[in-house]
């Protein structure tokens, strides 16, 4: 499977993230782990009311928008 990563980092308390130089509040985070398999989704909103869920595979260290 190929996904396209986003430019995202979540700061160190995981209230927010930068995704594309833009300041998002998350709102709700949700882990799934099951053998070996991560899921961690993220449900963010930036200051003008915009709502998106993005997605991590790696226990928040890269973050895609494509999920399968």
């Amino acid at each position: 499977m190929i996904m396209k990563m986003e430019n995202a980092k979540l700061d160190d308390d995981g209230k927010f993230l930068i995704l594309d130089d833009v300041l998002w509040s998350v709102i709700k985070h949700h882990s799934f782990d099951d053998l070996g398999y991560t899921l961690d989704t993220f449900t963010i909103m930036n200051y003008a009311g915009d709502v998106k869920e993005i997605y991590s595979f790696d226990e928040g260290e890269t973050f895609t928008f494509d999920i399968e």
